[in-house]
């Protein structure tokens, strides 16, 4: 990447506290993304350290496609093919309608929406991580449409499912709250959005998840940027037991229930 492919934006000293970074989330998204996956940054580092951590700074290191799909390349699943049990949870005596799972990955939850006479779409930025959901979701005889989309560029068609789900998506601060934003703004009157999570608190105190602060959150942060849409009826750590060679651990994660007013 040449100097060319870096955009630049000056942010005052008192941006932050102006109301800016919602501002800025808005300015991004109408720029579009850059060509040849440029980066974005502010350009006043005190600006910066105004918001909660890591603020601009993350615009810069963007995220590698071609690194999620390494991930994911190795023969089998990366994840288990079970649902999670939080989603499981989650949507206990609700009427199957239209389904939107982001960052679904592999598809292991969309496929068992699926099973539950959802219709669900899946969108994800691995080619790799959807060819191998389509393979789950044909051996397990159902339906789920699977799209590419680099989930911090795209927006979903406003209030047009009765369910979205985000399951374990950690990205930089300003990325999420885009997605979190894009994500309340699809779920329809009388739908629910459910969000599940490594907790922040899980680096210290946890097991496993992202060993990296700056792409983990708390309830509060994710409930905060939702609310503004949507009403939060549940917000909390919870705790998921795995299995090791040293026994049980107790993995630390969170989860988000919010639900949009009927019509």
């Amino acid at each position: 990447m040449d100097d060319g492919d870096l955009r630049l934006i000056h942010c005052p000293a008192d941006f932050a506290a102006d109301g800016g970074e919602q501002a800025l989330v808005g300015l991004l998204r109408n720029m579009g993304p850059l060509p040849h996956g440029g980066r974005t940054a502010c350009t006043n580092l005190q600006a910066a350290r105004c918001l909660p951590q890591p603020a601009f700074t993350s615009y810069a290191v963007g995220m590698d496609q071609d690194a999620w799909d390494e991930r994911y390349q190795d023969e089998g699943l990366l994840w288990t093919a079970e649902p999670n049990r939080f989603l499981v949870e989650a949507i206990d005596g609700l009427e199957s309608g239209k389904a939107l799972d982001l960052a679904g990955g592999e598809g292991r939850n969309a496929v068992w929406l699926a099973q539950q006479g959802w219709e669900v779409e899946v969108v994800d930025w691995s080619d790799v991580a959807l060819d191998k959901g389509r393979e789950l979701a044909r051996r397990a005889d159902v339906t789920v449409w699977f799209t590419r989309e680099d989930l911090r560029q795209w927006w979903p068609p406003a209030e047009s499912y009765d369910l979205v789900v985000i399951a374990y998506l950690h990205i930089p601060y300003m990325e999420r709250h885009g997605v979190w934003r894009a994500a309340a703004g699809a779920v329809r009157p009388g739908g629910r959005l459910v969000v599940i999570g490594h907790d922040w608190e899980n680096l210290e105190k946890g097991h496993g998840g992202p060993q990296q602060a700056d792409v983990l959150y708390s309830a509060e942060e994710l409930s905060g940027v939702v609310g503004e849409h949507l009403e939060v009826i549940r917000a909390e750590q919870v705790i998921r037991p795995v299995e090791t060679e040293d026994g049980v651990r107790n993995a630390i994660d969170n989860i988000v229930i919010a639900v949009a007013a009927g019509d």
